[in-house]
């Protein structure tokens, strides 16, 4: 039987990234989550033979450390990609902030660390029409912010059914999207984070299967705080901040635990690379260029 293709996405949102989303300041020193976190996924990818899609916060590259690791991943034959500039939510801003969000983290990415950007995920999965045109204008190829649920159909004006497969929007500048698996009404896919977060395994199970069944190429959908060390107590001022950085689980039982579910997820899709998705929709110029690349 043939699997379906997946391509696995990772979003490098780190301990500042998270406590700003949740309206705090980090108290602790560096980054121990993006520290820890990329230590422990390009450690576990290599192992499993994974060339992942890595999407950066742009302010990120301002960082010599950050920097550092994230062309460490690129050398290691991993994609880098958008997750904005400094990782808010795009329905809050006006269109001149979208737009320097969008634009500009394509440009701070590859005038930092020489790879092309193509693809982008916005904070939150704060996606909508006006946001994709951007997109398009702005050279990207892809999006992959969208969930089958009723939100997006009213954003985009499509219907359910359609936003489970890949396609392109010719509406918004011919951006390709990319969906991530969700059981409607979510607001949010029953991804990896959900499952190490709640202990949600059957649903795990049931999700990938479901997304397999439906034979439609796919994407699964990492955080750093899958693969990161817990934060120390001191940092933490909230049970809910301790569910939101996934402090609740060791490092040790989070690698293990992320490891059988991509054992998992092989068993039902064949896994590859982000560009193998997006071949349908490329030319045959395009197809050459991004085999050569």
């Amino acid at each position: 039987m043939n699997r379906p293709a997946l391509a696995v996405h990772v979003d490098l949102d780190g301990a500042r990234q998270i406590f700003r989303a949740h309206g705090r300041a980090f108290p602790g020193d560096g980054d121990p989550i993006f520290a820890s976190g990329m230590a422990n996924m390009l450690r576990l990818f290599a192992e499993v033979g994974i060339r992942a899609t890595l999407f950066v916060i742009a302010e990120d590259v301002r960082d010599p450390v950050k920097r550092s690791a994230i062309a460490e991943a690129a050398q290691s034959g991993h994609e880098l990609a958008s997750h904005t500039v400094t990782h808010p939510n795009l329905l809050q801003l006006n269109s001149a902030e979208r737009r320097r969000e969008i634009a500009e983290s394509k440009a701070m990415i590859e005038d930092a660390l020489g790879s092309p950007v193509s693809g982008f995920r916005a904070p939150g999965y704060s996606m909508d029409a006006e946001s994709l045109r951007i997109l398009s204008d702005s050279g990207y190829e892809y999006d992959s912010s969208v969930l089958p649920n009723a939100a997006f159909e009213r954003r985009l004006a499509r219907r359910r059914a359609e936003l489970r497969r890949p396609q392109r929007f010719e509406e918004f500048g011919g951006i390709v999207e990319l969906p991530l698996p969700g059981p409607a009404p979510l607001s949010f896919p029953i991804g990896p984070s959900f499952a190490l977060a709640f202990r949600a395994w059957p649903l795990f199970h049931w999700m990938m299967a479901r997304a397999a069944a439906r034979a439609h190429p796919t994407v699964l959908l990492f955080h750093l705080i899958d693969f990161a060390a817990p934060l120390d107590r001191t940092s933490l001022d909230s049970a809910r901040m301790s569910i939101f950085t996934l402090s609740t689980r060791s490092a040790a039982a989070k690698y293990e635990a992320c490891r059988r579910m991509l054992r998992v997820v092989q068993r039902r899709f064949r896994l590859t690379a982000t560009r193998e998705l997006l071949a349908p929709f490329r030319s045959g110029a395009e197809r050459v260029r991004a085999t050569d690349a």
